[in-house]
């Protein structure tokens, strides 16, 4: 995750340029790069949550900020706003 995104301090993801070794080919890598990089990533739900799209798996932005920050999140353990703000995700 941390080859692909960038947690801001504001509490938004942004996508960071990918390396080719991360596409099929050099052109892919290429045109992704020059529509993504450096753009918020993800998008809003209708529940208010963030999806975050990753070779065609889906999370919520909040459990990846978490495993951006800290790691692997503990088997068990529930990540959620703390706030029930959705869209607070510092």
């Amino acid at each position: 995750l941390r080859t692909c995104l960038k947690y801001e301090a504001d509490g938004t993801l942004r996508w960071l340029r990918r390396p080719p070794s991360h596409f099929k080919s050099r052109r892919s890598a290429a045109t992704w790069n020059s529509n993504y990089a450096g753009k918020v990533a993800g998008s809003a739900m209708r529940n208010g949550y963030r999806l975050i799209s990753i070779d065609g798996a889906k999370f919520l932005e909040h459990r990846v900020i978490y495993a951006v920050a800290h790691g692997a999140i503990p088997d068990g353990c529930s990540i959620d706003h703390i706030d029930h703000d959705h869209k607070n995700s510092r």
